[in-house]
């Protein structure tokens, strides 16, 4: 889908959905499932094992849910949400990334930004029944000194910590 208010939704195994366009919208589900979106207000949203979910524009908004789900979104108070084991947020770009928002809540998930936006991580811990839990989650801004820019950070023992 292409043009102002363009909107695109795709479903199914392998799915793909792309749209250009100011306040576009884009969003796929399935396994492998991948959305795109491009435009001022831009939304992406993909769900489905391995999804992968990327948005660029001002106030850019990306969500993936998924095993090993990514999300990637690229502008002024952009958004990136990846809920899903060893799932990935990033926010990138210079100036534009300031104020944005890395959010990755499932199990061994990382996230990284540019300088002054936000990372929330979760941290989890296994049973002796081999069951997950959620023990914590915090937010830290990237300052450039404690929190690096450009760098994948995961919550281990109560503390952010470049990820391996």
């Amino acid at each position: 889908s292409t043009g102002d208010q363009a909107a695109s939704q795709s479903t199914g195994y392998r799915a793909a959905s792309q749209s250009t366009g100011d306040r576009a919208a884009s969003q796929s589900t399935g396994d492998r499932a991948a959305s795109q979106s491009t435009g001022y207000q831009a939304a992406s949203q993909s769900t489905g094992d391995q999804a992968a979910s990327q948005s660029t524009g001002d106030q850019a908004a990306s969500q993936s849910t998924g095993y090993r789900a990514a999300s990637q979104s690229t502008g002024y108070w952009a958004a990136a949400l990846a809920n899903g084991n060893y799932g990935e947020a990033k926010i990138s770009g210079d100036e534009k990334g300031s104020e944005g928002c890395a959010i990755s809540l499932g199990i061994k998930g990382k996230a990284k930004g540019s300088n002054g936006c936000w990372l929330t991580l979760a941290e989890w811990e296994e049973d002796e029944q081999s069951n997950w839990h959620r023990v914590d989650v915090q937010t830290k801004k990237v300052d450039g000194k404690e929190i690096k820019a450009d760098v994948w950070y995961q919550l281990k023992e109560g503390k952010f910590m470049e990820a391996e």
